[in-house]
Formats: structure tokens, C-alpha cells, sequence
């Protein structure tokens, strides 16, 4: 079965729609093809991703679990709001690697 397309004209411009029979069709073929190349830079990207996970949560446990150890174990500091900003201050500069 052939199918039909649609046919118009806007400002000098030619375009063809297609009918809603082959809208499969024209998506299947409009469908981008994935080279080998492609497959193996988005597995690349991938590993670089996690790589970049890895590095914010050892930065993040390397920060946050000496503070609390010389804090709370051996200053023997009891609990405290003002700690929070400490750990919020890890956490930043532990996303901050992630996105960079």
C-alpha cells in the first residue's frame, strides 16, 4: 500500500505532510541510525559519568568524616546547628565536582 502525503504551500515554502496511515512508516524512517563510533562515545560518556560520581563521593566522604571524627571524637564537641553549614559547605563542593 502506497501512502498518501499532503501537499501545501506557506510563504514560498513547499512542504509535504504525511497522512496518518505512514506515520510509522516516516518515523521509522526519520529514526536516527547509531553508528559504531556513537555507540562507543556514549559509552565513554557514560564512564566519564561515573567516574565524576566516584570522585564527588570520595571528596564528599573524604571531607565530611575527618571533620566528624577530629569534631566529635576527639574535640568531643557536642551537636550543634552551626555543624549543619559545615556539612552543607561538603556537600556543595562535592556537586561541584559532579557538574564540572
Amino acid at each position: 500500500m502506497l501512502c498518501e502525503l499532503g501537499f501545501g504551500v506557506t510563504q514560498q515554502v513547499l512542504y509535504v505532510l504525511p497522512i496518518p496511515c505512514c506515520q510509522s512508516r516516516v518515523r521509522f524512517l526519520m529514526r536516527r541510525q547509531t553508528t559504531q563510533l556513537q555507540r562507543k562515545l556514549d559509552r565513554m560518556a557514560g564512564q566519564i559519568g561515573q567516574f565524576g560520581l566516584a570522585a564527588a563521593l570520595v571528596s564528599l566522604l573524604g571531607m565530611a568524616v575527618p571533620f566528624t571524627y577530629r569534631t566529635f571524637v576527639v574535640d568531643g564537641a557536642p551537636w550543634d546547628v552551626a555543624f549543619l553549614g559545615d556539612y552543607l559547605h561538603f556537600l556543595i563542593q562535592a556537586i561541584t565536582i559532579l557538574v564540572r
